[in-house]
């Protein structure tokens, strides 16, 4: 893939260029100016039009995405295998110790925490480096005029590599448990899509305003790290005190029931379906004003 789409980068830095030597004088904000005067005046024009010139370059933003999951393990003898390692290692004590008071006898237990983990890390990272995309990427933004969202395709791609890095751990855990694929199963890839759909419209909201409020980053990284302990990931939605608002409040146990319970052999929860498609619903009205206000001044921001 590298091969393939390392050429169309070349090209684009190359028109870039000439087209700043034309300009002598133009500030390079200018480059993104024409596709956001286009859509300015328009609800959402500006973001449709950004969004379709990023999919036609999905190429690109896979080949970037890649190259973001795999350098951190650059030179190393495991690779991406420390994923699969970390994530075992931290499946095996929360079973050891939290088990037997959190999991209630529960057979399937360890497949149950190691759903929840390998999801809710893909809800993080999607989330938290999505909100950061367009001012991790300033280099990139302030000098080749490539469509904002691109950014956010890269790292959703990242999450995507990550997650599926992690996939043989929860196979692992089947296996272990001996829990047997049924045809419920399938509905988790509907479920995956969904929940995607929502955080990547948070992000998109986020991200919009992450260049003018700097905090916003560190602020999910904090709050990331309490939701943890907030969604049902090792414990049990056992309808008692405070777990009960938890798993029926945070938005975050409704984004995970839809995945992980079919793979649990369990039916889709209707109400978590419902509470994702308003939550996404919002997020994406929200973030289609924030963005299209926010995309003429944001390579001026960075």
């Amino acid at each position: 893939m590298s091969m393939s789409v390392s050429p169309q980068i070349d090209t684009v830095t190359r028109a870039s260029v000439g087209k700043r030597e034309d300009a002598m004088a133009e500030p390079v904000s200018g480059a993104h100016s024409a596709t956001a005067t286009s859509g300015r005046g328009q609800f959402g024009g500006a973001m449709w039009q950004d969004f379709s010139e990023s999919l036609k370059r999905w190429r690109v933003a896979a080949w970037l995405g890649w190259k973001d999951a795999v350098l951190p393990f650059r030179r190393t003898y495991f690779g991406p295998l420390w994923l699969v390692i970390q994530t075992t290692v931290w499946l095996v004590m929360i079973a050891v110790l939290l088990g037997p008071s959190l999991g209630q006898g529960r057979e399937n237990y360890i497949a149950y925490v190691a759903g929840g983990m390998i999801i809710f890390q893909f809800f993080t990272g999607l989330l938290v480096d999505g909100a950061a995309s367009f001012t991790r990427d300033a280099g990139l933004i302030q000098n080749i005029p490539n469509p904002m969202t691109l950014y956010l395709l890269r790292v959703l791609f990242k999450s995507l590599f990550l997650f599926l890095a992690q996939v043989p751990v929860l196979i692992g855990a089947y296996v272990f448990t001996g829990i047997g694929i049924e045809w419920q199963a399938l509905w988790a890839v509907p479920g995956l899509l969904l929940s995607t759909w929502v955080i990547l419209g948070t992000s998109l909201a986020l991200a919009s305003i992450t260049p003018r409020l700097r905090d916003i980053p560190f602020a999910l990284n904090a709050a990331m790290r309490v939701l943890f302990f907030a969604t049902p990931i090792f414990w049990l939605m056992d309808g008692r005190g405070l777990r009960t608002l938890a798993a029926n409040y945070n938005p975050f146990a409704h984004l995970l029931n839809v995945v992980r319970e079919p793979l649990l052999g369990h039916p889709v929860p209707v109400h978590s379906v419902y509470v994702c498609l308003a939550c996404g619903a919002i997020s994406w009205v929200i973030g289609i004003i924030l963005f299209s206000q926010a995309r003429p001044h944001i390579a001026s921001q960075l």
